[in-house]
């Protein structure tokens, strides 16, 4: 809205400029309003929707409601929201066929402090003199961009389902950022029978063909529980816990072509001390990332060997989470129809590529030996307090995910 204020009369050269200015302003408004229009699509829309629900992991009830809410709309044939907020819906074609999956995490980082209110935001940038628009908001890129595209993809197989056989189920779960497959395991009673899976994680709509696991080890070094005054270098945990750092340091950093430096990381401490006695015991919070090549056993068998080396028998060595590494199989057809799909939609050629996430497409080969491919929309180092995609990117993403099921089924 403008306001004009009554000022001091104006001479005619002042009258004119200030007639420009107005106009200028009016087509700038009218120009923005376009663009803002054309690009408020339903995606667009559904995206922003999605990442103006807050979804911190474990709390993801709302955005539940809200998937199982736009799969009703859709018109899923079957939905169902399991205890833990899980969302599994069925999208059925006239014909009986091969079954294919979309699978993504409905959680996000908790909001920054620093952060304002959850807010979507659609703004026009400068890429390198390219005009593009991208969408603003915590969770953007992982995972909201994601579900939005997948949701889209599934509203659009809807509205032709005389043309694809058999059945699009969407698997949204939980519990993501804990890495420990806690969702899809969840659900693995309702994901086991597929065909093929699209699991989401942000790859600029290349495919993924490998990721690395997650394990996060702890590690509870026990001590004698003496009196401050008391000083025993031998039975001090705190000493032990030095020796312990030492050793796990002197293990080889892995230089990896793919994926970079790999290697022990100690992440966090917990210990419980009672003044004025020494505690009895630390946990070591360690975290290791797994190559596609490597066993969870070669890596704790690192870790023994330094509890061996220091003749300790009390320290206790313990997995607390564990998320496969992802290596793609016997997926020659599904990469063939990918690349065809993303070089029509895209006009690139696809890259194949590995990432340095986890991803639940792991848990999928691995526990439930369903074969599988990763690809969407954004970049990971987008992820942040200024977290965004490009509405370009997601839109594509879209017109993938349903240009790869009309082919695949048909």
């Amino acid at each position: 809205m403008y306001i004009f204020k009554k000022t001091k009369k104006l001479s005619g050269n002042e009258k004119l400029g200030q007639k420009l200015i107005i106009k200028k302003n009016l087509m700038i408004c009218f120009i923005g309003g376009f663009i803002m229009s054309k690009n408020k699509s339903y995606l667009v829309n559904l995206l922003c929707k999605l990442i103006e629900i807050e979804s911190p992991t474990c709390c993801e009830n709302n955005i539940a409601k809200i998937i199982a809410e736009t799969m009703n709309d859709i018109g899923f044939d079957e939905i169902c929201t399991d205890n833990n907020f899980n969302v599994v819906g069925d999208l059925k074609a006239s014909n009986n066929g091969k079954t294919l999956l979309f699978l993504n995490h409905s959680d996000t980082s908790p909001i920054y402090p620093e952060q304002k209110p959850l807010k979507a935001e659609l703004i026009k940038t400068d890429n390198f003199g390219k005009k593009e628009m991208i969408i603003r908001g915590l969770g953007t890129v992982a995972p909201k961009a994601g579900i939005a595209a997948m949701l889209d993809a599934t509203r659009r197989l809807s509205e032709r389902r005389h043309d694809w056989k058999g059945c699009v189920k969407v698997a949204v779960v939980t519990k993501g950022l804990n890495a420990n497959h806690d969702g899809p395991r969840e659900v693995s009673h309702l994901i086991k029978d597929i065909d093929f899976a699209i699991t989401d994680e942000p790859s600029n709509n290349n495919v993924v063909i490998a990721t690395r696991g997650i394990i996060r080890i702890k590690v509870t070094i026990y001590g004698e529980s003496t009196h401050y005054a008391i000083p025993k270098i031998k039975s001090n945990v705190f000493y032990k816990l030095g020796k312990f750092l030492e050793n796990l340091k002197d293990i080889p950093i892995i230089q990896d072509n793919d994926f970079g430096l790999t290697g022990f990381n100690p992440i966090n401490l917990d210990l419980k001390e009672t003044s004025p006695l020494l505690p009895k015991w630390i946990n070591l919070i360690i975290d290791r990332r797994v190559l596609p090549d490597e066993s969870t056993e070669e890596i704790i068998d690192q870790i023994d060997s330094i509890k061996k080396k220091m003749g300790e028998d009390k320290i206790k060595i313990e997995i607390i989470r564990k998320m496969y590494p992802f290596k793609a199989k016997d997926v020659n057809q599904e990469k063939k129809i990918f690349k065809n799909v993303i070089s029509t939609t895209t006009g690139k050629e696809p890259k194949e590529i590995a990432i340095h996430c986890g991803t639940n497409a792991g848990f999928l080969t691995t526990e439930l030996n369903v074969r599988s491919l990763v690809i969407g929309p954004g970049n990971l180092e987008n992820i942040g307090l200024n977290e965004n995609v490009k509405v370009e990117s997601l839109k594509n993403a879209s017109d993938i995910y349903y240009g790869f099921a009309l082919k695949y089924l048909c």
